[in-house]
């Protein structure tokens, strides 16, 4: 399918499925510019189906004049898919312009997708964008640190007491008497470490996390693709490490708590970053020798659906290796194996091939 053939279709075609379904076909495609303002006619067509997969579309194009046209979007459309496309949009072709726009619609939006969007769309602008000292500031605040790790906004990094290397258990062990467990501090000069409990409510814990973040570098991107934040963490379900109750606070499980993540997670995670740094320098051979079992040390698995987008995310960590371009091949493989590789992720990794 060619944008050419599926125009031919849509110009003949008065059934709103069949022409949004090739919409969404053409989204899997590298934008064709000559197409551009006959997709953005289709944006704006009455049927919702089909207002949903042309914006879908336009949020894969790069163009100058696409900025205004989604910030338009975003402030005088209803409809929340739309919104979220346009958002999208902004990611890949927003400028500073875009940052206040998109931090006033989150704080007014209930929509998860909306804000999820948005979150991951300032990341993108800031990655791809020479921003202001004012603006930097504005976002920073905005997310809650200043990493950044923009995934820290969803994690209450803004809200994580500062610790120390040394006295962490001290602190955990005076956070879980107030039924809370939320610090953080400096595993290395590269690395802090975030350890938080997931809360189903006040009464019951869900999640023991431990985070690895990365204080500095910004990964590289393309014409098409922003790559997310790259971390390693640790993560136990609670009730699957201690007898289940109807109530499991935090409080009453202050010795197991900081005792779990003292001898295991913490000491599992870091033997991750010390096997995720190796690969810097491992020869390609040596890794396809040992590869289940570094996978299953990096990522709990080796399946394709885990490993691929992973080993993309964390690409940079190879620059300097000499069988650079071995590895992005079988990163490649794994996303063919998965068979849900888009444009976006092939254009993203043959450009770091060629930027060895």
């Amino acid at each position: 399918m060619t944008f050419e053939e599926a125009f031919f279709e849509i110009n003949t075609s008065k059934e709103k499925h069949r022409i949004s379904n090739l919409l969404r076909e053409l989204s899997l495609l590298e934008p064709d510019s000559n197409y551009m303002d006959r997709v953005k006619q289709l944006a704006a067509h009455k049927t919702p189906e089909i207002r949903w997969s042309a914006t879908g579309v336009l949020a894969n194009y790069v163009s100058p004049v696409l900025e205004e046209y989604f910030k338009g979007i975003i402030q005088s459309d209803a409809d929340s898919i739309v919104i979220v496309n346009a958002i999208e949009g902004l990611g890949l072709n927003g400028t500073e312009s875009s940052v206040e726009l998109l931090m006033e619609v989150f704080k007014k939006s209930r929509d998860g997708q909306v804000r999820g969007t948005i979150i991951a769309s300032l990341r993108s602008i800031y990655l791809r964008n020479a921003l202001s000292e004012a603006c930097r500031s504005k976002l920073f605040t905005f997310i809650g640190n200043s990493y950044p790790f923009f995934q820290g906004f969803w994690n209450d990094i803004k809200k994580a007491k500062p610790a120390s290397k040394l006295n962490w258990p001290e602190t955990a062990a005076g956070q879980l008497a107030t039924n809370n467990l939320n610090l953080i501090f400096g595993h290395s000069d590269e690395i802090d470490f975030h350890i938080q409990i997931e809360k189903m409510n006040s009464h019951f814990i869900r999640y023991i996390n431990v985070t690895a973040i990365y204080k500095t570098g910004n990964s590289p991107f393309s014409k098409y693709y922003t790559p997310g934040e790259f971390y390693l963490s640790e993560n136990k379900l609670f009730d699957s490490l201690f007898d289940k109750t109807k109530q499991m606070r935090p409080d009453a499980y202050t010795a197991q708590i900081t005792g779990l993540i003292d001898t295991t997670l913490i000491p599992k995670l870091t033997g991750r970053i010390e096997m995720w740094h190796a690969l810097g320098t491992m020869p390609f051979s040596e890794f396809e020798t040992n590869q289940a079992t570094i996978l299953q040390v990096l990522f709990g698995t080796d399946r394709d659906f885990v490993v691929a987008p992973m080993l993309t995310t964390g690409i940079d960590r190879l620059a300097g290796n000499p069988d650079k371009n071995k590895y992005i091949d079988f990163v490649i493989q794994k996303w063919e194996n998965c068979k849900v590789e888009s444009f976006k992720i092939k254009n993203y990794l043959a450009e770091q091939k060629i930027n060895s």
